[in-house]
């Protein structure tokens, strides 16, 4: 489906807002500032990555890897067949996200959207 991952691109191509509801309750995001943080500017983001303790780089890790994974055209088909029996409005929601990032992340991460039922670990 998608390239070959990398974290630089999931962080660059997600939208902060899901980005900042997503990490913020991890105490390595505490201090960053997300109001000041342009969009697509990963750096920030990804030098806290290693603040982290080891069972949560690994939990945020999968969850990008999974992003990456469904965040094309034939990705975003597979999650509109996946939700569609649960959600039958599930097309016009994704219609609505800026990309096939936003809309794998909407519905595979619990930050609202889809991804909000989701079993995670609490940081």
């Amino acid at each position: 489906m998608s390239l070959t991952y990398n974290s630089r691109v999931v962080v660059k191509k997600t939208p902060n807002a899901l980005l900042q509801k997503f990490l913020s309750p991890y105490k390595a995001f505490s201090g960053l500032d997300w109001t000041k943080l342009a969009e697509n500017d990963a750096e920030p983001i990804l030098q806290q990555l290693p603040a982290l303790d080891e069972a949560d780089r690994r939990l945020i890790g999968v969850r990008s890897r999974q992003v990456h994974a469904v965040s094309d055209s034939r990705g975003t088909t597979v999650l509109i067949a996946a939700a569609g029996d649960q959600v039958p409005d599930i097309a016009d929601q994704l219609a609505s996200k800026k990309n096939a990032y936003e809309r794998a992340f909407w519905c595979l991460v619990p930050v609202g959207g889809l991804g909000k039922w989701r079993n995670e670990r609490k940081p």
